[in-house]
């Protein structure tokens, strides 16, 4: 069975749940159709809500305000802006 969850680095709390891995094993192993997938994500998910393996207190996030009058900014919370991409409309 892939541990991939309890042996990540970002899992602080140690989160180990055999039934999880299962879901998270058949995601990963990418031989479902989109919509099976979907259905297997969202089952990963609800069993991660309903075992409270993670309970989030915090949610990074930005304001970016961009005049109208520039275009290919696209700012994301990985990384700075691109400015080589922006141009003046």
């Amino acid at each position: 069975m892939n541990k991939g969850s309890i042996t990540n680095s970002i899992n602080f709390g140690k989160f180990d749940n055999a039934a999880y891995e299962k879901l998270i094993s058949t995601i990963a192993a990418d031989k479902q159709s989109a919509a099976d997938r979907y259905q297997t994500m969202q089952q990963a998910a609800k069993l991660l809500a309903d075992k409270q393996g993670v309970t989030p207190l915090y949610q990074s996030t930005q304001a970016n305000l961009i005049s109208t009058k520039v275009g290919g900014a696209k700012p994301t919370l990985l990384r700075d802006t691109q400015y080589r991409y922006v141009y003046w409309k």
